[in-house]
């Protein structure tokens, strides 16, 4: 191909442009959406998948136990726990150490409780 006939291909390319100017920015507008929705889409399946792993690894299971069970009763349900399949770790938190943290994540609004510890 000679460089002349690039100069003749370029000049017929953007004289078919002008004369067909509708066309031209329908063809343009269609790819352009055709584009954004395959990023749109594309950044959808990366989240929903980063998020649906997130989850999967942070499967937590928390247990309240009634005042009336006693510190044997409390063992004895720590051990059937950590004998389940698929428990990686397990923590007995106290109604006290409880309280503390909940004061510390919302001082403000466990003023309402008026010492009273749920």
């Amino acid at each position: 191909m000679k460089l002349s006939s690039i100069g003749y291909i370029l000049s017929s390319t953007f004289s078919a442009m002008k004369k067909n100017f509708f066309m031209t920015f329908v063809a343009v507008l269609t790819v352009t959406i055709a584009l954004f929705l395959c990023a749109v889409f594309w950044l959808l399946v990366v989240n929903i998948d980063v998020n649906a792993s997130q989850m999967e690894d942070d499967v937590e299971i928390i247990a309240y136990l009634n005042d009336e069970y006693s510190q044997f009763n409390r063992v004895t349900i720590e051990q059937a726990i950590a004998k389940l399949n698929g428990v990686a770790s397990y923590k007995f938190v106290s109604k006290e150490e409880g309280m503390d943290t909940l004061s510390i994540r919302f001082s403000g609004v466990l003023e309402a409780l008026e010492g009273d510890n749920p």
